[in-house]
């Protein structure tokens, strides 16, 4: 019944006929309006599950009508995680951390639902909150839930404190040492020796440069979804010319910027500093590279070394794109399409080098999607995510 319900609140706006549906994934039949409430569903599963569960259920039982409407509540929003912070210590020194989102279920009550964990890591200039409300929402479909904290937080990047005195760390640091600690952590804590990923943006690019390189074993990889995948930052196929225009402004200001940075002394710069830069470079005369300026902001901070490594990745026009020969058993490739004024790139990744890592990767199960979203809007994105969920089989 509260599954039923939870379904009926979701596409309240569907009955009701206030606005027209969103545009929904492929389906077999014509009846996709209807969703079957039966034991293959896995919401339905974590909802019986959760409330089954023997704390919750004689919690229930003990204090009657109070208590199950507090349970009720629960799980008509999905409320089943239980967030947990850890911290990984480096041999440096360096705590990273990873947020749990176990699911508030009797696992071996859900024998439909995939036992391994599922990881979650955003870009640059992102912390390990961003991506937490659709991790609750995979954590509430059953699964053991990771959020990695790659870059952003307070002991790589400083983020909310008044010195700066944390590692100027680079690109190889993050492929090489960051990337793999937080995964094999997420491993031995969770008991399980596979693992889904999803990686937006930088997530993605420091996890496919790391398995390339070995530094984590592709097999354990069951499924791995990029979003928004930076790559090699190629001219267009199409039109020729800067990948994107957010590649454009770097490949003519960053070595400025970058200049500028270390002249004063800041080893980790947030995005709204990088917006004002580009914007002072640009000059009195509004140009395009001031008008990208307008669409950045934001307190999240990477290290210069970082900054310096994209802006390499810009300007090299003989690096080779990410994935090149790595092999996955199943691979997802998601991206966007609403550059400024372009229809080839989100205006910091071009579909270019989405197609490009692609065919770099060799897998059996290989899937790949455009959305009309700017490179910012891709991964908080109903459609995007539902997609994400349907690759790791949570839909």
């Amino acid at each position: 019944m509260i599954a039923a319900t939870q379904q009926a609140v979701e596409r309240r706006n569907q009955f009701l006929g206030l606005h027209a549906p969103p545009k929904p994934l492929p389906v077999k039949s014509s009846t996709q309006s209807l969703q079957k409430i039966d034991q293959k569903n896995q919401q339905a599963l974590a909802t019986a599950a959760s409330l089954q569960l023997p704390r919750n259920k004689n919690a229930i039982s003990n204090a009657g009508v109070q208590m199950f409407r507090k349970y009720s509540t629960n799980a008509l929003q999905k409320n089943f995680g239980l967030p947990q912070i850890r911290v990984s210590t480096l041999l440096s020194g360096i705590q990273l951390r990873t947020k749990n989102i176990h699911p508030n279920h009797n696992l071996d009550n859900l024998s439909t639902i995939k036992r391994i964990p599922v990881i979650l890591a955003r870009g640059l200039w992102s912390n390990l909150h961003d991506w937490e409300p659709f991790g609750n929402e995979i954590a509430a479909t059953g699964r053991d839930t990771w959020l990695i904290e790659i870059t952003g937080g307070p002991n790589q990047d400083c983020a909310g404190r008044a010195v700066d005195n944390c590692p100027d760390y680079t690109f190889n640091d993050l492929t090489d040492t960051y990337f793999p600690k937080l995964i094999n952590d997420v491993l031995t804590k969770s008991g399980q020796g596979t693992f889904d990923y999803v990686g937006f943006s930088n997530g993605c690019r420091t996890a496919l440069s790391s398995l390339e390189k070995g530094k984590v074993n592709p097999a354990k990889v069951d499924t791995f979804v990029g979003v928004g995948c930076p790559g090699a930052f190629e001219p267009s196929d199409i039109l020729g010319g800067d990948a994107s225009l957010f590649a454009g402004c770097l490949n003519k200001y960053g070595d400025a910027i970058i200049k500028d940075f270390k002249n004063a002394n800041i080893p980790h710069f947030t995005l709204a500093q990088l917006s004002h830069e580009l914007a002072v470079k640009q000059g009195s005369l509004p140009g395009s590279c001031w008008l990208l300026s307008r669409f950045l902001g934001g307190e999240g901070r990477i290290s210069l070394n970082l900054g310096q490594n994209y802006l390499n990745f810009v300007q090299d026009n003989n690096d080779p794109q990410p994935g090149v020969g790595l092999n996955l058993k199943n691979f997802t490739i998601l991206y966007g399409t609403d550059g400024f004024g372009v229809d080839i790139d989100d205006y910091v990744v071009s579909q270019t080098d989405e197609i490009r890592i692609l065919n770099n990767i060799i897998s059996v199960a290989k899937q790949n999607a455009s959305y009309r979203l700017t490179h910012i809007d891709l991964p908080d994105d109903r459609a995007v995510q539902a997609r994400i969920e349907q690759a790791i089989g949570v839909r």
